[in-house]
């Protein structure tokens, strides 16, 4: 009698909240049962273990991850195949079985749960945190792609730098290296004036709080060098002559100085080809050619090279002075297309650079000097046109040409080279300007 009173009392006390003990011993231990989630299974279910990922790494988002992992199951020992899901809390199911790898998984926290079912239907199941981290975005603003730098001139680093977790990043773990000087200093912005001379690769390091790196790169040039280099390919083998002869004089009323070189290659209508470093009053002969074909791409692209070795400078300016045709009419009978005739070959219609041959000595000067140009001058006629600058685009950056017909005398060297002699650092825009103003 007694024996079924207390069970009643039991059963009357589960639904009030408490429990009463029998004969009036109450158990006064209130210890909590969370057996589910200590041990991580279901009665007689699988031992499940992951054992990678580790617990709390942090992955760079991207990166392959690899899921191994084991489960243990009294009657079925080890188990495999579908019996093992793995899930994560951001991207659901993500594979099954002992292992694989991932690399697609979303960033952020991830809860990665591997649940083992035997053939009873009992379940186990273990757990581990991973943080999928996104490396920081970084970029090079300055400077820029193959840009030139004299000894001893200031060269300004600049970076733009983020982070989707952390936002801005710190200037301490934004770093810049040159694989000649080695570390160069730290910091969204830095400036150096002490770089070796030669190529450079600049290498960005952005850092994030969680370790992850995100790197960009450019080329620059150090240099004992000028600021301006001037190239006139001018070729006066033809009924220009004197015109050319003219404009020589204007380039010796400035002349090269301690901020830029003129270097010209005159061809003339007789005699040989002489190439010429142009000084203020006179100008010095460089080399006796003999005859040239000014109509030959070859000629060019020896010309610009040799100078360019010859005459380092931040800036490049090639001009090619004489006869041009731009694009003419499809409709012609013979549409001419180019510039540069030289009447000592071909007889009185003259060689002359087609526009495919004017875009491959263009290509080749670029890519024999590592130089993409900074102004691609024509002193000629027509030649200011979209299909043209087309053909160009790639070697140079500015253009400087006329849609029209020019006189005889062409460009007023005077003029623009005395703005350069008066401000040398111009950049090529300010010098492609002040060509076109002194033209007018």
């Amino acid at each position: 009698m007694v024996k079924r009173f207390c069970i009643l009392l039991l059963v009357l006390a589960v639904g009030l909240g408490f429990v009463c003990g029998c004969n009036g011993g109450g158990d006064d231990d209130d210890s909590d049962d969370d057996s589910g989630d200590d041990d991580h299974s279901e009665p007689g279910g699988p031992d499940v273990t992951i054992l990678s990922p580790e617990d709390g790494v942090t992955i760079v988002h991207g990166s392959e991850v690899a899921f191994v992992g084991e489960a243990i199951d009294e009657e079925d020992g080890s188990l495999d195949g579908d019996s093992l899901v793995w899930e994560s809390s951001i991207d659901g199911v993500i594979g099954t079985g002992r292992q694989f790898v991932r690399s697609d998984l979303s960033p952020g926290q991830h809860e990665i749960t591997l649940t083992a079912t035997d053939s009873d239907g009992k379940r186990g199941w273990a757990t581990v945190n991973i943080l999928l981290n996104q490396a920081p975005t970084c970029s090079i603003v300055s400077p820029g792609p193959d840009e030139r730098f004299l000894l001893d001139e200031d060269v300004v680093f600049e970076a733009e730098a983020t982070d989707p977790e952390d936002g801005e990043i710190a200037d301490e773990n934004i770093k810049w290296y040159s694989d000649v000087d080695g570390e160069l200093g730290t910091g969204s912005t830095l400036t150096r004036n002490d770089l070796s001379e030669g190529d450079h690769i600049i290498t960005l390091e952005v850092t994030d709080s969680k370790g992850a790196k995100c790197f960009a790169g450019v080329r620059i040039v150090v240099m004992e060098g000028k600021e301006w280099t001037i190239m006139v390919y001018l070729d006066g083998d033809n009924n220009l002559d004197d015109a050319g002869v003219e404009d020589m004089e204007e380039m010796e009323t400035v002349g090269s100085n301690d901020y830029f070189d003129i270097v010209v290659l005159f061809d003339r209508w007789h005699g040989p080809a002489r190439l010429w470093h142009v000084m203020n009053g006179y100008s010095e002969e460089i080399e006796n050619l003999g005859e040239v074909n000014m109509g030959d791409p070859q000629t060019l692209i020896s010309f610009a090279t040799s100078a360019i070795e010859q005459y380092p400078a931040k800036r490049y300016a090639l001009i090619l002075w004489d006869h041009g045709s731009g694009w003419s009419d499809k409709d012609e009978p013979k549409p001419v297309k180019g510039i540069c005739w030289d009447d000592s070959h071909g007889g009185w219609e003259g060689d002359y650079l087609t526009n495919d041959e004017l875009n491959y000595a263009l290509d080749q000067i670029k890519a024999s000097t590592n130089v993409q140009l900074d102004i691609i001058g024509f002193d000629a006629c027509l030649m200011q046109c979209i299909e043209v600058a087309h053909y160009i685009a790639d070697s140079g950056r500015y253009v400087v040409a006329s849609e029209e017909t020019e006189p005889l005398d062409g460009w007023a060297y005077e003029r623009f080279l005395a703005e350069l002699d008066a401000q040398p650092d111009m950049d090529p825009l300010e010098l492609a300007a002040a060509i076109v103003d002194g033209y007018y």
